[in-house]
């Protein structure tokens, strides 16, 4: 580990999509992985994972892993006919997510002029809400009006592609995933946000 903060848990240090080899490290060590046993092929350095070790010789190796933040299944998706997000405006989404944690459950307030208002709670809405999300230049919404919420966050490439199979998606369309569980994901394509906490 570094002279950073320590951290609890497995992290992904090393990841190669190209090489299919990566590496995790938590506070009892590091091991190296090879990407036919990962989940996905999508990791980004530093992001949480879960693993599974088993035996090999004198050590352990990685038997399983798969994103804490969970995720579309991605591995050998070819996402290359779906345009990325413009790097500036994927910048300032970012910087707008920072520090903001999610509510436990949400519910659509509202949908006028292409803004989709969210409202946030983690004690079932029986007082003010405790944040609210706002997506502007709505163009696809795919979620339900009342859902439970384990993240919100830009959408990976596979689910950039999964939403651009649905609708056009170009280099400004802000793909936002809410992920209920791991079998419910839900989607809005957009061209702005304000999170208020």
């Amino acid at each position: 580990m570094s002279d950073r903060e320590p951290r609890h848990g497995w992290y992904v240090v090393e990841w190669s999509k190209e090489r299919g080899r990566g590496s995790v490290e938590s506070q009892v060590g590091r091991v190296e992985f090879d990407g036919a046993i990962a989940e996905v092929d999508d990791f980004v350095v530093g992001e949480p994972v879960q693993v599974e070790l088993e035996r090999a010789g004198d050590g352990y190796r990685v038997r399983r892993i798969w994103p804490s933040n969970l995720r579309l299944p991605g591995k050998d998706v070819d996402t290359s006919s779906t345009p990325a997000l413009e790097k500036q405006l994927e910048e300032a989404i970012l910087a707008e997510m920072a520090g903001k944690g999610t509510c436990f459950q949400y519910q659509v307030k509202s949908l006028v002029e292409q803004t989709l208002v969210l409202e946030g709670d983690d004690n079932r809405f029986e007082d003010d809400p405790s944040d609210v999300i706002e997506i502007t230049g709505v163009g696809y919404v795919a979620l339900p009006v009342f859902f439970d919420c384990q993240f919100f966050r830009l959408a990976t490439a596979a689910e950039r592609n999964h939403v651009g199979r649905l609708t056009e998606i170009t280099a400004q369309s802000v793909v936002f995933t809410f992920v209920e569980d791991e079998k419910h994901f839900h989607f809005v394509e957009g061209s702005g946000l304000r999170w208020r906490r």
